[in-house]
């Protein structure tokens, strides 16, 4: 991603994986969203605003590859 600022990525990214786990999601799958939630965040600046939507996170997830199991 083009970085425009840090500030909130790692906020945005442990919320994300405390959510996807909540809702069920293996480890896995939650640190992969997780991480996509983290580079989001640093998008745009500013913490607040830099936090993903569940759409925005949904959009950028489906354009990755695959994961490849371990």
């Amino acid at each position: 991603v083009g970085v425009v600022d840090t500030v909130g990525a790692g906020d945005a990214f442990v919320g994300v994986l405390a959510a996807g786990l909540d809702e069920g999601r293996n480890l896995p799958t939650a640190l992969r969203r997780a991480s996509v939630a983290g580079a989001l965040a640093c998008t745009t600046a500013g913490a607040q605003a830099g936090l993903p939507t569940r759409a925005a996170l949904d959009a950028r997830e489906a354009e990755l590859a695959p994961a490849r199991p371990f």
